[in-house]
């Protein structure tokens, strides 16, 4: 299964296997990734986080904390092999029945459900016959806009969507491409609780040191 990888990178899964199997998991996610790529210590992962003044040590026993307490919340997204980031919303309607054990199996856990979603009505109606917690709207399509007109347009989307999700009783979230140009019509939606931003942040931290990434952002969040 490995074979194209580097030794590094097997070396790393066959690290992250070892953590998985430390917390009786029978699958190997990113919170395994995460352990391993700390413990080898040596790659490109680790070394970007030194040079941002992160403290392995202290992300290891954040994230075994986390592993063994469980999350607070889950966000159910849409995922294909071939992908480097999530594209597009969750269809709820069509995979509706495998949405119908997970939603509730999670929440009877206490861990609240979030769908990422595209800004469409009938999806948003399918999630709260699932009863989820929260809805994220997926902004690909306003971020990936081709001209002002275009924008305008799946920023209305967004805003009705947000409206719409509130109006049957979720918490609304928000997120994908979302960056310091663009971002402020976003955080200025009132339905909007939470912006999920990680790319662009980590990208500017490179330059700036990550205290001042995340303080320019908050401040065009906050002046919205």
């Amino acid at each position: 299964m490995f074979e194209r990888f580097t030794e590094r990178a097997r070396k790393v899964m066959a690290l992250a296997n070892q953590e998985a199997q430390r917390f009786n998991h029978e699958y190997i996610g990113t919170e395994h990734i995460l352990l391993g790529l700390v413990k080898e210590g040596t790659g490109v992962g680790p070394n970007v986080l030194k040079n941002l003044g992160v403290d392995l040590h202290k992300v290891r026993m954040e994230v075994e904390k986390l592993v063994k307490t469980g999350p607070d919340m889950v966000t159910l997204v849409p995922e294909k092999r071939e992908e480097v980031t999530t594209e597009g919303g969750l269809d709820v309607q069509t995979n509706y029945d495998r949405l119908a054990e997970a939603v509730p199996a999670l929440r009877n856990g206490n861990i609240l459900v979030s769908l990422f979603i595209d800004p469409d009505i009938e999806q948003i109606k399918a999630s709260a016959r699932l009863q989820a917690d929260y809805v994220e709207i997926h902004t690909g399509m306003y971020a990936e806009a081709k001209d002002a007109q275009e924008e305008a347009d799946e920023l209305e989307k967004i805003r009705h969507a947000c409206g719409i999700a509130a109006r049957l009783g979720f918490g609304v979230a928000a997120g994908h491409g979302l960056t310091y140009q663009n971002v402020r019509p976003i955080a200025a939606i009132p339905e909007v609780e939470e912006l999920n931003i990680g790319h662009t942040i980590v990208s500017r931290a490179v330059m700036t040191g990550m205290e001042r990434a995340v303080r320019e952002m908050l401040e065009i969040i906050h002046g919205s």
